[in-house]
């Protein structure tokens, strides 16, 4: 991989991990990795198969997963954390 789209693709994964919990757009996933949101796209395409918004979803649901078997929080709270309006929105 070039050393360009390495280093926007770690730039996006940084700010998907420090925003997970909070509000993620893919534009400014995008303007975090300092690249156009359809280069974005393609990258991300290219290396897990999956749009920045499937991965998104996918790394906050791991982790709320995650957090359901190591904690005795609720399934709503979890939700909320992870940015789901409802425990309907997230099952």
């Amino acid at each position: 991989m070039e050393p360009e789209k390495l280093s926007s693709l770690t730039a996006a994964l940084a700010y998907i991990e420090e925003h997970l919990a909070g509000d993620i757009t893919q534009e400014n996933c995008a303007r975090a990795a300092c690249c156009s949101l359809s280069g974005l796209q393609k990258l991300f395409r290219s290396v897990f198969h999956h749009s920045v918004g499937d991965y998104i979803t996918r790394r906050r649901l791991t982790l709320a997963a995650r957090e359901i078997q190591r904690s005795g929080s609720g399934f709503l709270d979890i939700a909320l954390k992870y940015g789901y309006g409802s425990a309907e929105a997230f099952t």
